[in-house]
């Protein structure tokens, strides 16, 4: 899709075609680090996905990363990068991690979770709200990356 045609097609429509491509980035960067939250959080075509991506995409990824995480662990604070200002993206999207993961395991029903009309904006509730905001903050991409990398890792016992 050329950036003219992209006006033409309903942004539900666009988002709903990005989502599948950003997550195997992501899920793809932590493969590749076998888990590892600092690399992968710093892995090129990771972030470029995740930045290129609509805010629409990486809301909704947030949110379903969420649910997916349900029954995981959060990694240790210790577990992100040393280097000052990369550790203050991790910490922080460690920070929104736990407050989504908290509420997707307070919510049992997937449709309460994710709303009836999902990917459709506004995403309902608390996390919808929270995972909206955060993925709608250009300012600081690398921080939701890490958000959306820590929910996907806590999916997998494997690494």
């Amino acid at each position: 899709m050329t950036d003219d045609t992209a006006y033409t097609v309903p942004r539900v429509l666009t988002t709903s075609i990005q989502i599948p491509d950003v997550l195997f980035d992501l899920v793809e960067a932590l493969e590749s680090t076998h888990g590892g939250l600092h690399l992968a959080g710093t892995d090129e075509a990771a972030a470029l996905a995740w930045g290129k991506a609509q805010p629409e995409t990486r809301a909704c990824i947030l949110l379903s990363a969420a649910w997916s995480s349900k029954g995981g662990q959060l990694p240790a604070t210790g577990d992100g990068p040393a280097e000052q200002l990369e550790g203050l993206h991790y910490a922080s999207g460690l920070l929104t991690a736990e407050q989504l993961h908290q509420w997707a395991e307070e919510e049992s029903d997937t449709t309460a979770f994710h709303g009836t009309s999902f990917p459709i904006m506004p995403l309902p509730g608390r996390a919808g709200a929270l995972a909206s905001s955060v993925g709608f903050d250009r300012d600081d991409l690398r921080a939701s990356l890490y958000t959306a990398l820590i929910l996907l890792k806590m999916r997998r016992t494997d690494w």
